[in-house]
This record gives structure tokens, sequence and C-alpha cells, in this order.
């Protein structure tokens, strides 16, 4: 039925994709054996591509460059250790979030945590629907 509902206007948007990522995720283990990642990170150092391309993706979804900026910024300044780029806005984006998340699903939770952060924060600066800022209590 997700699937169905994510195809319907023949695209696929970020939320949309992310909606599926996470009912996965927590519907696959009900269904199949699954293994836990190991644990292969304990930094984020040798992560700042991944981490530059994932704030640059949260960042450029459907906001005019000058946000997409902004937001950029705001999210990176969760990660300052790293010397966060923000990438060119690509047509691939939701083909390249597979990979970087299947990489950084191996960092350990305290620093997928503050990716988290980040991606949260990087997010912040889009126009939230009142609607949906009171069901979830957002202000």
């Amino acid at each position: 039925v997700v699937n169905q509902l994510a195809k319907a206007d023949k695209k696929i948007d970020l939320f949309e994709w992310m909606l599926w990522q996470v009912l996965m995720r927590h519907l696959r283990p009900h269904f199949e054996k699954v293994k836990s990642p190991r644990i292969q990170y304990y930094g984020l150092r040798r992560l700042q591509p991944e981490c530059s391309s994932l704030i640059s993706i949260v960042a450029t979804a459907g906001n005019s460059d000058s946000v997409a900026r902004a937001s950029f910024q705001r999210g990176a300044q969760h990660l300052p250790e790293l010397n966060l780029v923000q990438q060119a806005r690509s047509r691939r984006a939701l083909e390249e979030l597979g990979p970087i998340l299947e990489k950084l699903n191996k960092v350990s939770a305290k620093q997928r945590g503050r990716i988290v952060d980040a991606c949260a924060a990087t997010a912040e600066l889009r126009r939230v629907p009142t609607s949906v800022r009171s069901k979830f209590s957002l202000s």
C-alpha cells in the first residue's frame, strides 16, 4: 500500500522516500531476520563526504537555493569538527541516499544521534504546515 501511494504521482520526493525507509526499517524485522549492522566508525572524520552529501540533500529538497544554503549552514553547525561542503543540487539525490545511509548506519549510536540532530536542524528552516506543527508539537 505504501509503495502504491508513493508511486501514485509517478515521482517520489524526499519525504516519501524517508517515510518508506522508516517503515521498512521498523517493519522488516517482524517478517524476516535482520542482522544489526556492525559498528565500524566511532567518529565522523572519515565520513565527511557522506555527511556533506546527506546534509546537502536534506537542505536542497524542496528549497530555493538561498534557503538551501542557510539550511545547510544550520545543519553543518551541529558537526563542527567536519569541514562540511555543500554539494550541488542533484537529480539523483534519492539514488545517492541509499549508499550514504548504509555507510552511516555503521556509525556508533552517539555519532548517529549527532547526524540526526544535524539533519533535523537542516530541515528546521523549512516551512512546516500549521496542522503538522500542532499535531507533532513542533514550534
